[in-house]
């Protein structure tokens, strides 16, 4: 089984295309292929005893399949996993689905804080901000699932210093704050997903206030700190005015 998860991780590290050499049929077989990959890789993550393999070979691949999704949206809307044997559809919202997923479980491991997972958490965040700044407004199931990705790396953040995959500013820098707020200034959300939206929000200005008032913080980075996180907020007004509300 370890060997078939650094195999399937080898899958997703297949580059998606090859400028003009890769026609569309090459794409949807190739595509496909990394939805059972991914599938299958989901599947392994429920088992505990493999947890090691799947945080050292399939985080880093997924990490970087998700990279590899540049503009999320106009993949998204292509079908390159039509064809005429398939049952159903298989979206690409499916595949960052199952990805997501499956990342989610491997960091809620405790013993998956190591240096190479926090590093592939890092990576991930320009990911999940372009999914939960995309689709043009819309709700998706993506950006569900990337919400509640983002909620878990921030609640194992809360419950140990030592189970950390990331940091406040990490996620300042990365624009999850603006992405986050803008999700929640646009309404209808669930009352589970306006709940963790909040919850990320906080862990973010909580950890920013800790920093600040670090006596070893020098002023002006301590002002050019505030003064983002101002300027971040400020730019929020639906958020704003729903709090408010």
């Amino acid at each position: 089984l370890q060997n078939a998860i650094r195999t399937l991780s080898c899958v997703l590290a297949i580059p998606d295309s090859s400028g003009d050499n890769m026609n569309d049929s090459r794409k949807k077989e190739l595509l496909a292929l990394k939805f059972e990959a991914l599938l299958a890789l989901q599947a392994l993550s429920s088992n505990e005893a493999l947890h090691g393999t799947m945080a050292a070979d399939a985080l880093p691949a997924l990490t970087e399949f998700l990279m590899q999704l540049d503009d999320v949206e106009e993949i998204a809307e292509d079908s390159y996993f039509s064809t005429e044997n398939s049952t159903a559809e298989m979206e690409t919202d499916d595949m960052v689905c199952s990805a997501l997923k499956t990342i989610q479980r491997i960091i809620s491991v405790p013993s998956s804080a190591s240096s190479s997972v926090t590093a592939s958490v890092r990576s991930m965040v320009s990911s999940l901000v372009k999914i939960l700044s995309g689709s043009q407004g819309r709700m998706t199931r993506k950006k569900e699932v990337s919400l509640e990705l983002l909620h878990a790396i921030t609640s194992g953040k809360n419950k140990s210093t030592n189970n950390t995959t990331t940091d406040g500013d990490n996620l300042f820098s990365g624009g999850v704050l603006e992405a986050v707020s803008s999700l929640l200034g646009q309404g209808g959300l669930s009352t589970k997903m306006t709940h963790s939206g909040l919850d990320i929000i906080d862990f973010i200005i909580a950890d920013i206030e800790q920093t600040t008032n670090s006596p070893t913080l020098d002023a002006s980075l301590r002002d050019n700190v505030l003064r983002q996180f101002v300027n971040s907020m400020a730019s929020q007004e639906r958020f704003l005015r729903a709090l408010v509300a």
